[in-house]
């Protein structure tokens, strides 16, 4: 048991080394500032998306906004993936975090006719989430690729 606690407050201690190097900030100091920090960043993104959302456009200042929150998500999820043995539970929360963002902005994308945007973020998603533990992921992604050049190919023949 003392070798657990031992290996757990080591990773975690890593895991703050990493988290705080990765930004402007000082590290964090407990697991429970690291998530909500964490939870911080998902409210953000998400308040984000509701804004892109309204906005309505494929590009702009609510676009811009959107994807630099995704991209939070995205390296947070990175960060939390190098300790997942020991912290497993934060690692998932933050891989379901930035993907629920991620697929919810390609999907608007792809309704919207923001076909480079939709395609770029399914694309982004198959390329991050590497390794059979994450192919659902992947699947998922592939799906909205092909609803993106299913759609191409529709505005194409229209446009005829």
């Amino acid at each position: 048991m003392h070798r657990l606690t031992l290996t757990l407050a080591l990773t975690v201690t890593a895991f703050m080394s990493l988290h705080g190097c990765a930004s402007k900030r000082p590290a964090v100091s407990t697991l429970a500032e690291a998530n909500e920090n964490d939870a911080r960043r998902y409210r953000d993104a998400s308040e984000a998306l509701e804004k892109w959302q309204a906005d309505g456009g494929c590009s702009g200042p609510a676009h811009d906004a959107i994807v630099a929150k995704m991209n939070e998500l995205e390296g947070n999820a990175a960060r939390w993936n190098r300790v997942a043995s020991s912290l497993p539970w934060q690692a998932r929360t933050a891989r379901e975090r930035h993907t629920e963002i991620a697929f919810r902005f390609a999907d608007v994308s792809l309704k919207r006719g923001c076909l480079d945007e939709a395609d770029r973020t399914y694309r982004r998603l198959v390329e991050f989430y590497i390794g059979a533990a994450y192919s659902g992921i992947r699947d998922r992604a592939r799906l909205g690729i092909d609803d993106v050049r299913a759609a191409r190919s529709t505005a194409r023949a229209n446009a005829r």
